[in-house]
């Protein structure tokens, strides 16, 4: 008797975790009614593509989800909102989780791709793709994914349950085998568990990279603390993930741009450091995502955009790789683009936007920055090292680094542009925070004789 009543306990505890998962929610009845698209046509709300100097400059929603997940949309009508928003390319990541054991005989399904499988997840989305290209658009397929999922930290009852926010966004992938045999956890044991460091994930990105692939850190700055019954769901911010080695990139806005991963000095600035310093194999670029559940919210929440050669998904994989990204949020950049953003050793360079270079100089670099136009309310500042060394009111800039120059020692430059913050609409809990913001990928720079 005692055992039917644990085992009782049990499972309102696993339906629970599983109807209550991660920061995003995942909902356990996948292929529940969606949510239809309510007419509409006419012209996009913002700008898909700019050209400027070479550049085919594409607008992109990164991490989004559908009803493969916890996405209220069915994929294509997730495409015909990215079409009516502006958005040149759109990236669909559903949640991987299927199944959710604990202690390996309780089941709950917690309804996402591996539920149906990542064949079947791919074809829906091959048909997606096809569909977009009539529309002078780009699909790519994703999937967003937590490793080792969940460990359990407490003793029954009085479980904790941790490791919900540890989430990556997976590109580039195009063999659905590949997804199926990630180094991923599916199970929950009632014994105490210790937590288990970097390991799980470091291996699952190390594996990802070895398939070809591209991972991106996501909710850097998101942390979850929440009880359900006498089970306390607790994840602090996974903002170490930043740094985990042969990780792509990581999203810096709208969950990763404050102090401790985006901002001046933080995780994204170390790791930029030690990539100059050669202690790091390449380095980590940053990238905006919409995480879009729907019906509510937008796929322009965070967005960014590519720096172009050619309008191919070989090239959205190429700036991803490369750091040809920029990340925005909020109304302010809405209209707008990186028009300049340059170092040299004095004089103009042909290419007046050098996302993620290396460059050579001889004397004190010379930088600049500035948007396509004039934005009203927005100070910009230039970060060099981790340090914020310039700032200045409005949206260009322009400064001649004569300390650097003397010291003759390595550097990377990189800019944030602050906007203005939305006052209707109280999104942050600080009124110093702002609304809209904006980031480069850096540029790095070495001297020579």
């Amino acid at each position: 008797m005692k055992k039917t009543s644990w085992n009782g306990t049990a499972a309102l505890v696993l339906c629970a975790i599983a109807l209550s998962l991660s920061g995003c929610y995942v909902d356990a009845s996948l292929f529940k009614k969606p949510v239809a698209l309510e007419a509409g046509a006419g012209a996009p709300e913002r700008t898909p593509k700019y050209e400027h100097a070479g550049w085919t400059i594409a607008r992109a929603s990164l991490h989004n989800h559908t009803i493969y997940s916890d996405g209220k949309r069915t994929p294509e009508d997730l495409l015909e909102l990215a079409r009516r928003q502006g958005m040149a390319i759109l990236a669909i990541t559903d949640h991987r989780e299927g199944e959710i054991k604990m202690d390996g005989v309780l089941r709950a399904q917690a309804g996402g791709v591996e539920k149906v499988g990542y064949e079947a997840y791919y074809q829906r989305l091959g048909q997606v793709q096809a569909a977009a290209r009539g529309e002078d658009m780009i699909v790519i397929k994703g999937v967003e994914v937590s490793p080792p999922y969940l460990y359990n930290a407490g003793k029954f009852p009085a479980l904790v349950i941790a490791g919900q926010y540890n989430h990556f966004t997976v590109y580039d992938v195009p063999d659905p085998a590949v997804l199926a045999a990630m180094p991923v956890s599916h199970e929950i044991n009632f014994r105490p568990e210790p937590s288990p460091g970097d390991t799980p994930y470091q291996q699952f990105v190390d594996y990802i990279a070895d398939h070809g692939g591209i991972v991106h850190a996501v909710h850097a700055e998101s942390a979850q603390d929440e009880w359900i019954g006498t089970t306390h769901v607790l994840t602090p911010a996974p903002v170490k993930n930043l740094h985990l080695k042969h990780l792509t990139g990581f999203s810096i806005t709208p969950e990763g741009w404050h102090q401790k991963a985006g901002g001046p000095g933080g995780l994204w600035d170390t790791d930029l450091i030690e990539y100059l310093a050669g202690m790091r194999e390449r380095p980590v670029w940053a990238n905006g995502d919409a995480d879009y559940h729907g019906p509510h919210g937008s796929l322009a929440t965070s967005t960014t955009l590519f720096y172009m050669r050619e309008f191919s998904e070989d090239e959205i994989y190429r700036c991803m790789r490369q750091g040809r990204m920029v990340a925005l949020q909020g109304d302010a950049f809405q209209d707008t683009y990186v028009a300049e953003w340059w170092v040299s050793g004095g004089g103009r360079p042909g290419n007046p936007v050098m996302l993620g270079e290396e460059i050579e100089v001889k004397a004190a670099p010379v930088v600049r920055f500035a948007l396509d136009h004039p934005v009203a309310g927005t100070r910009t500042r230039l970060v060099r090292n981790g340090v914020v060394i310039h700032e200045e009111q409005g949206s260009e800039l322009s400064y001649t680094d004569i300390e650097q120059g003397e010291k003759k020692a390595p550097a990377y430059y990189r800019v944030e542009v602050i906007g203005p913050r939305n006052e209707s609409e109280k999104s942050y809990e600080s009124a110093t925070e702002p609304d809209s913001v904006l980031f480069v990928n850096p540029i790095f720079v070495r001297f020579r004789d």
